[in-house]
């Protein structure tokens, strides 16, 4: 049969962190937009299950669940969904009406897809009621190295559901008589997955999940790991909730770049290299940027970073400079938001000699490899509006320096970054133009590798090499830094 027409939804901050509250996963990739920003997707995503249990709503709304019982239940997730996207529904039954096939699409994309199996309305057992669950922040730090330890996990979580959070939440779901179980069966596992087993550094692949022969209360679900396949980092979990059992699957992926911190750099580095350089690193506060300001620390330049939201971030740096008599200051700037007043009078009395540009957004591939105008605007609003902006402000009497990172995928076209490779070509044009004004101007554009960042951190795929070599090059022919001897 045809799809039915398709119904939408948004699922905002808000709705995270109570879905979180209700669930009792608060991996940060779902509901901290701050320490998202160092994970795979470079923004928080919406919690696998949310988009299930938000799809199940919308059928529970349109009377589709009314008087029939879930005799299955399986979903994959294909792509996340970031915070505040909409995703329209697509229901597809088959001719007999008992199972359907959902997907959820953004921008034309099917991001998960689950199928639903459903019989006649049967009795559901009880869920017992709880408190909200508190924030909390004791997620295991990492996934355990050792195959037969990674097999040997296994222990249990609360099956209970917190009545005015899930009715605030899914309204529909609550006149539904298999809703309260459903719903406490699922949330346990996203809590197994984010916050015990794989537990921080982790993606939610899939389920498989069936009624139970004889559905019984229960106070906790119990799970065990019973495969794990380290070529793609994935491992299988078998679970037993009140009404549904069955397993999922999911990744543990790579954790957070940790760059070098400026006591190791400053081994590395001439002392005075670069005396004498006022520079503004424009997001310094993490990534190949943190990088470049250490190494200028080590060198000895009086170095101003620059973060948009982690502010966290950027006082660690600071810290590091203050322990090694270096001197380095921080600023709020966003490039993604035209730059204040105050702001650019602040730069244009700074003094810069130099300025290091690495803001940068999440980069992803774009929704099915076509085109993007939003997304496109989006890139072109940092690396050409804010990079005009930037220069503009800092440029004194004396030509600035200007560095300006580009990428090695403006050599070969690769399908899915139009919008990021036609941006950064943008601020390639934007930096020649700049430098017919010789006077105001010298301006430095390398296209830089692959490298390893919280951008290219993945838990598939080749390795990225190691930034420092690479930006000791850079920098040693963009204004003199040298390595020591």
């Amino acid at each position: 049969m045809t799809a039915a027409p398709a119904a939408g939804f948004v699922i905002q901050p808000e709705d995270s962190a109570a879905f979180a509250r209700l669930s009792g996963d608060f991996n940060p990739l779902h509901v901290d937009e701050v320490a998202a920003r160092r994970l795979q997707f470079g923004g928080t995503v919406c919690h696998g299950v949310h988009l299930v249990l938000q799809a199940l709503e919308t059928l529970a709304r349109s009377g589709a669940l009314q008087g029939r019982s879930l005799q299955a239940l399986s979903a994959v997730f294909h792509q996340p969904v970031h915070t505040g996207m909409a995703v329209q529904l697509s229901v597809t039954p088959d001719t007999a009406g008992a199972r359907s096939k959902i997907a959820g699409v953004v921008d034309g994309r099917a991001q998960f897809t689950a199928q639903l199996t459903l019989g006649p309305d049967a009795p559901a057992p009880a869920v017992a009621e709880a408190e909200p669950e508190p924030a909390c922040t004791a997620l295991s730090p990492s996934f355990p190295a050792d195959a037969a330890a990674q097999l040997a996990l296994a222990g249990d979580v609360p099956l209970r559901v917190n009545t005015a959070l899930f009715e605030q939440l899914f309204p529909a779901l609550v006149a539904w008589s298999d809703g309260r179980a459903v719903a406490a069966d699922l949330m346990a596992s996203t809590r197994i997955v984010g916050m015990r087993c794989p537990g921080l550094h982790s993606i939610y692949s899939e389920f498989k999940l069936q009624r139970r022969a004889a559905p019984e209360p229960a106070a906790a679900m119990p799970y065990s790991v019973a495969r794990v396949d380290p070529r793609f980092r994935k491992l299988r979990v078998t679970l037993q909730g009140v009404l549904l059992e069955g397993l999922f699957e999911a990744f543990f992926r790579a954790p957070p770049v940790a760059q070098r911190t400026l006591a190791e750099v400053a081994t590395l580095t001439r002392p005075g290299c670069v005396a004498g350089q006022r520079a503004l690193v424009v997001g310094g506060s993490r990534g190949l940027g943190e990088l470049v300001a250490k190494m200028l620390l080590a060198g000895g330049a009086e170095v101003t970073i620059t973060y948009s939201r982690g502010q966290a971030d950027a006082e660690r740096t600071l810290a590091q400079a203050d322990a090694h008599g270096a001197a380095c200051r921080a600023l709020q700037l966003d490039a993604a938001a035209p730059l204040p007043a105050q702001t650019s009078a602040a730069l244009a009395q700074a003094g810069f000699t130099h300025v290091y540009y690495f803001a940068t957004p999440a980069i992803g591939r774009s929704a099915g490899g076509g085109w993007s105008q939003t997304l496109f605007e989006s890139y072109c609003r940092i690396y050409v509006a804010g990079l005009a902006e930037v220069a503009r402000a800092a440029a004194g009497a004396a030509p600035l320096h200007l560095f300006y990172p580009s990428t090695v995928f403006l050599d070969a076209a690769e399908k899915g970054f139009a919008e990021y490779c036609a941006a950064k070509a943008a601020g390639e044009t934007l930096c020649d133009h700049l430098a017919l004004d010789a006077a105001r101007f010298t301006v430095h554009r390398p296209r830089l590798p692959r490298m390893k960042t919280d951008q290219n951190s993945s838990f598939l795929g080749p390795e990225a090499d190691d930034p420092y070599p690479t930006m000791a090059r850079m920098l040693q022919a963009f204004c003199g830094w040298q390595a020591a001897h």
